[in-house]
C-alpha cells in the first residue's frame, strides 16, 4: 500500500509538513503525527475509554 508518513513535533514545523504531505503523491495516504502538549486542548477530543460517538467537540460547533 505504501503509506508515507511523517511527524511534527512543534507549530513551526507545521507549514513545511503539511505542504510536503499536500504534495505528496495523492494516489498514497499520508499520515502525519503532530505531537501537542499533554495539556492542549485538541477538538475533537476523545477521551480514554470513550467511543468515537463520545468525542468532545470545540465549544463553538457544540449544539445548543
Amino acid at each position: 500500500m505504501g503509506v508515507h508518513a511523517m511527524r511534527c513535533t512543534s507549530a513551526a514545523e507545521l507549514p513545511e509538513k503539511m505542504a510536503k504531505s499536500l504534495a505528496y503523491d495523492n494516489n498514497k495516504p499520508v499520515f502525519m503525527e503532530c505531537l501537542v502538549e499533554h495539556n492542549e486542548h485538541v477538538f475533537p477530543m476523545v477521551p480514554g475509554g470513550s467511543a468515537l460517538h463520545e468525542g468532545i467537540l470545540h465549544p463553538s460547533l457544540r449544539k445548543a
